[in-house]
């Protein structure tokens, strides 16, 4: 729940644009669920109580139940790529996640619980991904009668912070509402506040190396096969080829000095020889939402 007082909650539930912004939600999830449907793709709910795992950050949602402690999901990462590499060839779901993190106070794109629209499936080419992004933002947009022109530009990131001075530039021009722009190949690592070299994107995201070339000591020049979503200046979405190797995973485990056990369970299914190369993405719906309605705060795309 937010900080609203009741009266401004009750207040906010009747609020007409916050009806009609959910309404289009709605309108957002069935066209997403249809276009998966079509397309192969397997609906899967994730478990939401589970064992704490430093993906993004290692400032978890705790809860205690009588079975133990449990952490609250900051995405299904290791769920989907579970899913994709042992049973099914592609999955989605729209997910809750959750973030326990310092939030930008000028901002009003951040929340702490947040919904995604996510899917994962098996492949070796980080344009199939983002094709299947695109056509999926189309039939979205198909459903609200909104334009929407593809393939979307691409640029690379270091271009783009080159060019334009940030990697989520808005190059809307008067003939356009709405502007996607794919900005890729991301760095592995980034500095963090306290000067320590911690993952980009995340520690599964496929590092860019040669045939038969392991990861040099120096962590700083090597890219990842990532990419992110920009709609109009903002984030939406991002993903990455996901490592597939037992050796290599457990090698970026061990270089950003994250606890391997953590992980076992997915280095177990690592181990497989058969084990599918694989890719996906999230795209945040709430700031989809935000986009698609012209709302200026996350908080005005849902009615809590």
């Amino acid at each position: 729940m937010n900080k609203r007082s009741n009266s401004e909650t009750l207040v906010h539930l009747r609020d007409p644009r916050i009806i009609q912004n959910v309404i289009v939600c709605h309108r957002v999830k069935q066209s997403a669920r249809k276009y998966f449907c079509a397309y192969g793709f397997i609906e899967v709910d994730t478990p939401i109580l589970g064992d704490p795992l430093d993906e993004y950050t290692t400032n978890h949602f705790n809860t205690q139940g009588r079975g133990g402690l449990y952490a609250l999901p900051q995405s299904p990462q290791l769920y989907k790529q579970l899913i994709v590499m042992q049973s099914l060839e592609r999955y989605f779901q729209f997910p809750h996640c959750f973030r326990d993190e310092d939030f930008d106070p000028r901002r009003t794109d951040q929340v702490s619980e947040f919904m995604q629209i996510d899917f994962e499936l098996r492949t070796k080419k980080a344009a199939e991904v983002r094709s299947t992004a695109e056509n999926l933002v189309t039939a979205v947009c198909a459903e609200l009668d909104i334009p929407c022109k593809v393939p979307f530009s691409t640029i690379d990131v270091v271009e783009c912070v080159s060019k334009y001075g940030t990697d989520k530039p808005d190059l809307r021009n008067d003939a356009a509402d709405y502007s996607f722009l794919w900005v890729v190949d991301f760095p592995m690592v980034e500095v963090s506040v306290d000067q320590k070299m911690i993952p980009t994107h995340h520690p599964f995201a496929l590092p860019v190396l040669g045939e038969n070339e392991h990861l040099p000591e120096n962590l700083a020049g090597i890219r990842t096969h990532s990419y992110d979503l920009v709609l109009n200046g903002m984030e939406i979405g991002g993903g990455d080829l996901r490592i597939h190797s037992r050796e290599l995973q457990k090698e970026v485990i061990r270089r950003f000095n994250l606890d391997e056990a953590q992980f076992s369970l997915l280095l177990e299914a690592l181990g497989d020889e058969e084990v599918h190369p694989h890719g996906g993405m999230a795209i945040g719906l709430d700031r989809l939402m935000m986009q698609l309605t012209k709302t200026q705060s996350i908080k005005d795309v849902n009615f809590f």
